[in-house]
């Protein structure tokens, strides 16, 4: 594949890589390092050098096929926050830190990936937007390891947008295998106009660790998403793990795999529990085994005016105001491969307007239509 090291120290520039078609490296999984893999770029410097990052990173349509661990990656010794394998002892933003900067990843095609498919640790203000990201966790060759299909970690405000991320792999022993993935330590992530299916572990995982208890680290959004038949092999569609603050998760449209027994599952990270967890105004299609939700110890969840309709649909006691009704989705049994099929998920019945309520942020639905300022349920206004 292509790796660019930063091995002397402080910035290194202006490294733009387009238009590469990069296959079969590692494909016979003789390693299993997740800085082997299709585009690796690394902050390598050692203690005698000094803290290195890189500044205006842009990895830009390039096709990646068959490569083992990674697709595209981010990472080094020196942008971490929770104190690990990095040479970095963070105290804050500004002492401790040397995250990189101006970091776009956008319009790639990634498929058939031994681990992850697109991850970046140590970033701020960095985008991600329209990749394919297909087939990742591929006949790993051991057992008990996470990935997951785009995520980012240790990072500051981070634009996740207009990606489509499928057909995630779950083997038996394995964690995540998630569409999108906010992982430690990262702050104010927004994750919007997105489309995920087809995902043996869900549409969304956040984690934390028990460092976080402050809850210095959260505000991730997720809105506007389209997830379908996500979680068919670990029953659920999305996962809070661990003390994640702050985080809204509304405006989406879930069809739930027949294999989900639970819509949202809640659970620690040695100890720790999310808190302050807003899910709202979704459209949930439970043609699934329950509509449950397993909320376990967390605090401060709040589901409010979400709608569900199909085979387990009775709203749920928690849920605030929630609705039920036939949002009457265009077909709902469409083929799911490509960005082109979002729009046989778009809602026909016009009730999904919700009259005289105020407006979430963003501005436009997952189809791009302007939303005026009119507050409605799932991803899309109606057609």
């Amino acid at each position: 594949g292509i790796h660019v090291v930063n091995t002397a120290g402080g910035v290194m520039k202006h490294i733009h890589i387009r238009n590469c078609r990069i296959s079969h490296v590692n494909d016979d999984r003789h390693s299993y390092s997740r800085d082997d893999g299709g585009i690796i770029c690394s902050s390598w410097s050692e203690q005698e050098q000094g803290p290195g990052w890189f500044d205006d990173l842009l990895i830009e349509d390039n096709e990646i096929y068959d490569v083992c661990r990674t697709g595209i990656l981010l990472t080094g010794f020196w942008a971490n926050r929770t104190k690990g394998w990095a040479y970095n002892d963070y105290v804050s933003d500004t002492e401790g830190w040397w995250p990189s900067y101006g970091v776009v990843i956008r319009g790639n095609r990634v498929e058939r990936i031994g681990g992850d498919g697109i991850f970046i640790i140590g970033t701020v203000d960095a985008v991600i937007e329209w990749n394919t990201v297909y087939y990742i966790n591929t006949d790993p060759p051991k057992v008990q390891v996470c990935n997951a299909g785009i995520w980012p970690q240790a990072s500051n405000n981070c634009l996740i947008q207009f990606n489509e991320s499928a057909h995630a792999h779950k083997p038996d022993g394995f964690g995540d295998a998630q569409g999108f993935d906010v992982d430690y330590d990262c702050i104010d992530t927004l994750i919007q106009y997105n489309y995920t299916h087809d995902n043996g572990g869900g549409a969304l995982t956040q984690t934390d660790t028990p460092e976080n208890a402050s809850g210095r680290y959260g505000g991730t959004i997720f809105r506007n998403n389209l997830s379908v038949n996500d979680g068919h092999i670990r029953g659920e569609i999305l996962c809070l793990w661990g003390p994640n603050h702050r985080s809204v998760i509304e405006n989406n449209t879930f069809i739930a795999a027949k294999e989900v027994d639970r819509l949202v599952e809640v659970g620690d990270e040695a100890g720790g529990y999310p808190d302050g967890v807003t899910i709202r105004r979704n459209i949930f299609i439970c043609n699934c085994k329950d509509n449950n939700s397993h909320l376990s110890e967390g605090k401060n969840i709040v589901f409010e005016e979400n709608l569900y309709w199909g085979e387990k649909s009775e709203p749920r006691e928690w849920d605030k105001d929630a609705m039920h009704f036939d949002p009457g989705l265009i077909d709902v049994n469409a083929p799911h491969d490509g960005m082109d099929m979002i729009m046989n998920f778009a809602p026909r019945n016009k009730d999904v307007i919700l009259k005289g309520r105020p407006a979430a942020e963003g501005g436009k639905d997952l189809l791009g239509e302007n939303t005026d300022g009119t507050a409605y349920v799932g991803a899309m206004l109606p057609r």
